[in-house]
Parts: C-alpha cells; structure tokens; sequence
C-alpha cells in the first residue's frame, strides 16, 4: 500500500536540466605503447580546421609493463571560482 500511495504521488516527466560546460564531442584514441616515459600533445582544431591560440593539451605520462594507461586531455581550462 505505501509503494501503491507513493506511485499516485508521483508524477513522471524529463529531467530537462544540463550543463553547458559539458563538451559536445569525445575522442577516444588507443595505442600500443612500449613501457616507459611518454608524453602526449593534443591540438583541437575548430569545425573550420583552424587551431585556435591556446586551445592545445600536452600530458606526459608513465607507461608500466603489462598494465593500461589512460590519459585525459581537455581543450579547454578547468574554471575555478576566487
């Protein structure tokens, strides 16, 4: 009976809310790496192709044997609040 109340209580729709910093597209990129130090440099280009000033992600990272390794660049700054 209360799950039955609970049900006539409740009204279902879309939750419409989002965040307008979330990016609009992702990359995926897998490598066969050997072990040892790497880094990795990412240019992101607009739908034009041109390469903006400062839109650029460069990471250096460990590669261990017999163990993956992921790495997350992002094209834009994370934005902190002062």
């Amino acid at each position: 009976m209360v799950a039955a109340a609970a049900s006539a209580n409740t009204r279902a729709e879309a939750d419409t809310r989002y965040w307008d910093n979330l990016p609009n597209t992702i990359h995926a990129l897998s490598l066969q790496l050997p072990p040892g130090e790497h880094s990795l440099r990412a240019q992101f280009r607009t739908k034009e192709g041109a390469a903006p000033p400062r839109l650029d992600a460069a990471h250096r990272f460990r590669v261990e044997k017999g163990k993956p390794a992921i790495v997350w660049l992002r094209s834009r700054r994370i934005l902190t609040s002062k």
